[in-house]
């Protein structure tokens, strides 16, 4: 996984167990554990909105964005991939 943060040209990446534990990252995100808990909680209370619905809908991605900051979130093969971009 180190690849995808070396080869991200963003503010900050990093990617995450689903647990939160931190696999690799960079920039303002380098070892940042609250953003990789942060995004886990969210993902997994999304995952509870959408238990109700058709069980091939599955969360591709979640943008979160603040006045001066997005984050891009995806997961893959049970990792979280989070990429900070600035505005």
């Amino acid at each position: 996984m180190a690849e995808f943060v070396d080869a991200v040209q963003a503010a900050g990446a990093l990617v995450c167990e689903a647990n939160g534990s931190i696999v690799a990252s960079k920039g303002s995100l380098e070892d940042n554990t609250e953003v990789a808990k942060a995004v886990v909680a969210l993902l997994n209370n999304a995952a509870l909105l959408m238990s109700g619905t058709n069980a091939e809908d599955k969360l591709r991605k979640v943008t979160i964005t603040f006045d001066d900051v997005a984050y891009g979130v995806t997961i893959s093969d049970g990792q979280v991939f989070v990429v900070q971009n600035d505005l």
